[in-house]
């Protein structure tokens, strides 16, 4: 690392710390892409490549899994579990997305910190117009990544406010992609072939950016399609269910209602847990969207909420459907990452149970904990425990029977807070996603 500085410095001067920082971050950026949102049939290198391709229209991207299914949640995965109301201590789209807005935001102003500090030679420039692509990239992915969650729930809610959303954060995707386009300039050749002959992996950014306007007109054309739909015969209400807001900030309720009568009243009922009521109409928005913003400080530290449609001659429908059910909601301050104090398991013997304790401490506290483990074996999935309070520990037990001379152990902590947040340890950011157990032979 001393000897390369030392070049670097010698070569770019006064640059070369900016750049040097910039072409790092930029590093980043493919990995994160691979691991948590690429199409499973774009990793092979031969037939997909992140660095050239926009993986499709948005609803083929939207099955994007990523490479990591342990560690990364999937853009459908993540639909389903917020409309399911599950937890996950998997890295959601949404932090992967501030990921790569955040790298977006470091590369973009380490490049410009190192053109204001010197005269840049030809390689420098080249550097750099590397680093831009891989910025926009980035902030490609930081768009496409919600709107490809938003277009799942879409599917599974039919509330037309999670296609707007879609649409709308696939626009500013496409957006990127075309200022990554103007980064790359005429730096690289028109004719890039990647792998097998197909048309996305031959041709340049720009071809692509062609493609992607054409699925975004695409999809917008779909999107209209969608607003027309009607049953005249059948009543409907779609919502996505919240589940978290942060304290002091409003609580934000949108609905689709279709009905073949005319509307008399969309309304929202809350009630805290010590019993105080609310009830909340929700103003026409146009169209079949109805939606209220609930303020803040009105909102109790827990409290549940459902969605009614009443039409004029009285019948009415509601979400969640059943007679008194509702959807859970609770008030989070600013979320800090839960810490997991654990000391980790160097060796084991065959035939002997292995028992794996941590500490969880947090301001908003762990809700529950979990153990992955498997044999060291890349074909095997991780097996799941739940892990139970001890003391001032949670702690799991791997069986004896699990114990064998033929495969050492990996294993990771899984956990996740009263608001839903979860944490993995040990942090991949950092190293291993996993820790090891020698098994004595």
């Amino acid at each position: 690392d001393a000897v390369f500085d030392a070049v670097f410095k010698q070569k770019f001067g006064a640059a070369a710390e900016p750049l040097v920082g910039a072409i790092h971050r930029a590093g980043e950026v493919i990995p994160r892409v691979v691991g948590a949102a690429c199409r499973y049939d774009f990793f092979p290198t031969t037939r997909g490549s992140v660095a050239r391709d926009g993986q499709g229209p948005l609803s083929e991207f939207s099955l994007a899994e990523g490479s990591d299914l342990s560690l990364f949640c999937g853009l459908r995965e993540e639909a389903e579990r917020i409309v399911s109301l599950r937890t996950t201590a998997k890295v959601r789209p949404q932090i992967t997305a501030a990921f790569m807005d955040a790298a977006a935001r470091d590369i973009l102003d380490l490049s410009a910190r190192a053109r204001a500090a010197a005269k840049l030679s030809a390689e420098a420039v080249l550097y750099l117009t590397d680093a831009a692509i891989l910025a926009h990239l980035a902030r490609f992915h930081a768009r496409r990544i919600p709107a490809a969650v938003a277009f799942n729930l879409y599917q599974l809610t039919g509330d037309l406010h999670a296609l707007d959303d879609a649409v709308e954060n696939e626009r500013a995707a496409v957006s990127s992609w075309g200022d990554l386009v103007a980064a790359a300039g005429d730096v690289y050749s028109e004719e890039l072939p990647i792998g097998i002959r197909r048309p996305a992996l031959h041709g340049h950014w720009k071809d692509e950016l062609i493609r992607l306007q054409g699925y975004l007109a695409d999809l917008q054309s779909w999107a209209n399609d969608q607003e027309k739909l009607d049953d005249p015969y059948r009543a409907f209400l779609g919502h996505v269910p919240q589940r978290t807001v942060r304290r002091g900030e409003n609580l934000e309720l949108r609905a689709t209602v279709h009905w073949p009568h005319d509307i008399k009243r969309v309304v929202a009922y809350v009630t805290s847990h010590d019993g105080v009521s609310m009830t909340i109409p929700l103003e026409h928005r146009g169209g079949k969207r109805f939606g209220a913003s609930v303020p803040g400080a009105s909102l109790a530290d827990s409290f549940e909420y459902s969605i009614s449609a009443e039409c004029r001659r009285g019948d009415r429908i509601s979400t969640p459907s059943g007679i008194d059910r509702r959807f859970a909601v609770t008030v989070c301050d600013d979320r800090a990452a839960l810490i997991v104090e654990h000391r980790p398991i160097a060796k084991a013997t065959v035939g002997e149970e292995i028992t794996v304790a941590a500490r969880v401490t947090g301001r908003s506290g762990p809700m529950e904990a979990h153990l992955r483990f498997r044999h060291q074996n890349q074909q095997l999935d991780y097996r799941r425990l739940p892990m139970v309070v001890q003391g001032d520990s949670y702690v799991a037990t791997i069986p004896g029977e699990y114990v064998t001379k033929e495969w050492d152990i990996q294993y990771y902590i899984e956990v996740v807070d009263r608001c839903g947040e979860g944490t993995i340890y040990p942090d991949f950011d950092t190293g291993a996603p996993y820790l090891t157990i020698r098994v004595r032979r």
